[in-house]
This record gives structure tokens, sequence and C-alpha cells, in this order.
């Protein structure tokens, strides 16, 4: 019994990184078993640290894997609020067959209008 996490790893201007584990999990219901879940998550889009580039291989990588699930796990913003507005419109180019979920980090509750 298994579930696959690809998981997108960069570090600035280091390039994009793909990383496929399988986790094995106890007594996971047989109609679980072969989910694939891609996590995006730090991004801090303000185009100084995350660039389009990047952000667009993240996104063409995560469609490949043709995931069950996407997560988005926070961090979407590092200083400003103002750049998450077209970081939605380009997280929206994101595709999966049971929906994307997320979840607000550390940087996106220091912005009361986050």
């Amino acid at each position: 019994m298994t579930l696959t996490i690809s998981w997108m790893n960069w570090i600035f201007s280091e390039p994009l990184r793909v990383e496929k584990i399988t986790v094995a999990i106890a007594d996971l219901p047989t109609s679980l078993r072969g989910t694939k879940l891609v996590q995006l998550s730090d991004l801090h889009y303000d185009r100084q640290q995350l660039r389009e580039n990047i952000l667009a291989d993240a996104i063409e990588a995560a469609n490949q894997a043709e995931p069950d699930l996407v997560v988005l796990t926070g961090d979407y913003v590092t200083n400003s609020p103002t750049p998450i507005h077209l970081l939605v419109r380009r997280l929206k180019h994101l595709e999966s067959r049971h929906g994307i979920y997320a979840v607000l980090g550390n940087h996106d509750l220091v912005w009361a209008h986050s």
C-alpha cells in the first residue's frame, strides 16, 4: 500500500528539481492505493525569489505527474501581499483529478489582508 508524492524543490536561482517519494502506509484503504499527490510550498512569489520561468516549470511538472491531489502549503508571498493576485492566475493552470487544496503559511498570515 503506497502513496506517491512528487515534491518540487528549488532555491532561488537553482533549477527546479522534482523528487518522487513512495510512502508505505499500513492499512491504507484499497481505494487510495496508488494515489499521487503533488505538493508545492513556499513559493514566495514576488518575482525576486521565484522567477516566472521556474513557476511555469513547476506547474508543468505538476501537471505531467497527473496527480490525484495537489496541495499548496503556504508562503505564497514574502513581504507584500500584492503579488498574490498574479500568482493565483498562474496557479489556475494546475490540474488534478480530485482537487487542489491550500493552506496559509506564516508569511501569508503576517498581512491582515493577504
